[in-house]
């Protein structure tokens, strides 16, 4: 997966819909697997959105939206459904800043240590 697989798929479900064609691949057990995604992600590239937001594809999965193109500042939108018991938006979003915590001391440490050895 990752670079947009899903997506070329969901356009040809999508197109073969609207053509009332019902290819055996969408009814296929693996492609149902294929599509149970936990987390799914998308970026936003452009830095004029003011909003951004990406929803869960599925009820059980956390959907995230990012954005990495502004200067002084990553933004991250987490979502997921609240009729899944197991998923909570908060609880990830407060999971999602501590790991960019992790890795910015891990940054910071790595740049100390590399300076005090010059």
């Amino acid at each position: 997966m990752g670079q947009g697989i899903d997506r070329h798929l969901l356009a040809l479900r999508i197109l073969a819909m609207k053509e009332h064609m019902s290819p055996a691949l969408f009814a296929h057990p693996v492609f149902a697997r294929f599509n149970d995604f936990q987390l799914s992600t998308s970026q936003i590239a452009y830095p004029v959105v003011e909003f951004v937001g990406f929803g869960p594809p599925t009820v059980q999965s956390y959907g995230v939206c990012y954005m990495c193109c502004l200067p002084d500042r990553l933004v991250v939108l987490v979502g997921s459904r609240r009729s899944h018991p197991s998923k909570n938006a908060d609880r990830m979003t407060r999971a999602v800043h501590q790991a960019f915590r992790d890795v910015r001391r891990l940054v910071q440490d790595s740049a100390s240590q590399k300076d005090s050895r010059l």
